[in-house]
This record gives structure tokens, C-alpha cells and sequence, in this order.
């Protein structure tokens, strides 16, 4: 079997306290045919200077220094110059497990996507949850994008194949969240042929202060996210893909997004977020989420938010929702 190269592209913006034990996890991989493209996205703490010492003859890095234009522009700085076969992308505070790019080629027939698993941990490098979305190793070749539409679009749990991003034109809007959402929706419509590896691949890591933790008007961006993976989907003749899919990815993502308003502190914050997606919500057709798997579940959760919204939205019930939080946080 062709032994493939696989480039892991990583953009780095002030992660200084993670960067070293990310990379040494990609540089300690049990498979060796790999190339590392980091993308320095403007760090003004000591990334680079963590970054340089990795970098000698011998070393499989390219470095990328850019001025500050967010992840989305830094990764496709990267896939501009990757060369290897298959792609990842991978975050400057997360953790790769050690042969997770043997455990996910050599279960690979030269297929369009691999799927695998992954760990969630905190800061401090304590797991807190597990992401068992592949049961099975499995070749998946029938009705792609209807079954793995729907899972959790986490970049680094996933191998892309270099040939399907280049001849579809595929790279990341320039959104504020969504990115990972963004990407991996408009590849699965181009995918023929997936691979499911029930392993482990990496250890997530939650930030508090990460873009995807800040509670700010950063969360209407999912909109400008969704819009642009349609106009991808309109221009690529997938007009069938947005009847019937596209509903339910809005549903589930709103809804995502407002169960953090109840992390705003002001309650006048909180109402014109409950709002803004209630108007969005009601221009949903739910008729074309009725075929879809778990649909049920994620419409009660979504109507229940907007049935009792001046509850879900009151001073009381965010101080129960902090306190619960805590008590959680200390059992970890």
C-alpha cells in the first residue's frame, strides 16, 4: 500500500503556555512521513521564540510568520503550501495522541475522509469527556453526507485528502466561529468515500479565554458561517444538499449558540441574543427536519428555550446555572 505523506497544518496565536507540548506530540508520532506547517498568526507573547527551537536541518517544520488575520486565514496560508496527500489541522493547545496518524492510515484505503475520536480535557490536562463518534472501523462508501452530516465537525479528529480540497476549491471562510463547521460541511459534499477509525486521535482542549470560549457578539457570527457554506453548495450544484440538510445544521447550531447566553452578565444582553435566534429560528422549515435522525430531541430542546425564555434569561436562573457549573468543576 502507497505510504502516504500527511501535512498538519497548526496556526499559532499566543499560545505560548501549549505550543511546546502540541508539537512535540505531532514530532513524536509513530508514523514519520509527515510534514508540520506552523502558522504564527501574529503571537506577541514567546510562541516563536518556543516555535525556533524545533527548527533546525533536520526538522520535517516550516515556519509561517504573518501579521494577526485569524485561524481561518492562517490555515489556508498553510494549505496553500502543504504538499502532502492528506491534511489535518490541528490546534496550537491541543494534544496529539501519539500513533494517532499510524491508527487512521492504516485502516485507510485512499479514501476521501477519516473520522476518528477524540478526548476532551481542561486546562490543566485533566480529561473531562470523551467524543465516541466512531463505534467501528468502517469503509463507508453510501449516502456520505446523510449520515456524517451530523456529527461534531472538530478539525482535529479528521484526515483530509489534499486532491478533493484543490480540485473543489475548498478552504475556510473568513468567519469569526464556525470555521471548523465551515470547512468540514462543504468537503463532506464533495466526499465519495469515508473512513471510520474507532481510536482515539487527539485530546481537545478547552480554553477559557479561547475564541470558541469568549462569550461576545462573536456568537452571531455562526450566521455569516451557515450563509457562506450554502453560497459554496449554490455554486457547486448541491442545491439538493441545502433542501434537505442544511434546516437541521441551522437548528442545531443556533441552538449551540444560544445555551451560551446564559454566560452573559447582563440580562439585556441576554434577551437580544434570545431574540436575534428566535427570529432566526422561526424562518427555519421544519419540515425538512423531519426526516433526519435525533430530530426530536433537538426540537424540544429548541422550543423549550423559546417557551420559557424570561426564565431561561432571569438573573435567578443564571446564578443556579453558575453555581451548578462550579460544583462540576470541582468534581473533575
Amino acid at each position: 500500500m502507497k505510504k502516504n505523506k500527511v501535512s498538519i497544518i497548526v496556526p499559532v496565536y499566543n499560545k505560548e503556555k501549549y505550543i511546546d507540548e502540541c508539537i512535540q506530540s505531532i514530532i513524536n508520532q509513530t508514523y514519520k512521513k509527515i510534514e508540520i506547517i506552523i502558522v504564527d498568526d501574529g503571537s506577541t507573547d514567546d510562541s516563536e521564540k518556543i516555535i525556533k527551537k524545533y527548527i533546525n536541518s533536520k526538522s520535517k517544520i516550516e515556519y509561517i510568520k504573518q501579521h494577526h488575520q485569524g485561524g481561518s486565514v492562517a490555515r489556508n496560508r498553510g494549505l496553500e503550501v502543504a504538499t502532502g496527500d492528506y491534511i489535518m489541522f490541528f490546534d496550537a493547545d491541543d494534544v496529539l495522541e501519539l500513533d494517532a496518524i499510524e491508527s487512521m492510515l492504516e485502516k485507510n484505503d485512499e479514501n476521501d475522509i477519516i473520522i476518528g475520536n477524540y478526548h476532551i480535557m481542561n486546562e490543566d490536562n485533566n480529561l473531562i469527556d470523551s467524543k465516541k463518534i466512531i463505534k467501528k472501523n468502517i469503509i463507508d462508501k453510501k449516502n456520505i453526507f446523510k449520515k456524517y452530516y451530523d456529527i461534531p465537525p472538530t478539525l482535529g479528529s479528521k484526515m483530509y485528502k489534499r486532491s478533493i480540497i484543490v480540485e473543489n476549491n475548498i478552504n475556510f471562510a473568513n468567519v469569526r466561529i464556525g470555521q471548523d463547521l465551515n470547512f468540514y460541511i462543504k468537503f463532506l459534499s464533495c466526499a465519495k468515500t469515508v473512513c471510520g477509525v474507532d481510536n482515539f486521535i487527539f485530546r481537545y482542549r478547552i480554553v477559557n479565554n479561547s475564541v470558541s470560549r469568549t462569550y461576545s457578539s462573536n456568537i452571531f457570527g455562526i450566521v455569516e458561517s451557515i450563509r457562506e457554506i450554502k453560497s459554496y453548495l449554490r455554486r457547486n450544484n448541491k442545491q439538493d444538499l441545502i433542501d434537505k440538510y442544511m434546516s437541521k445544521i441551522e437548528l442545531s447550531n443556533y441552538n449551540e449558540q444560544m445555551s451560551k447566553l446564559v454566560c452573559f452578565d447582563k440580562k439585556e444582553d441576554r434577551r437580544i441574543i434570545l431574540l436575534y435566534f428566535k427570529k432566526l429560528i422561526k424562518q427555519i422549515n421544519f419540515d425538512k427536519i423531519k426526516e433526519q435522525p435525533n430530530n426530536k430531541k433537538l426540537q424540544r430542546k429548541v422550543r423549550l428555550k423559546l417557551l420559557l425564555g424570561n426564565v431561561y434569561i432571569s438573573n435567578q436562573y443564571r446564578k443556579f446555572y453558575l453555581y451548578k457549573k462550579s460544583r462540576e468543576e470541582l468534581k473533575q
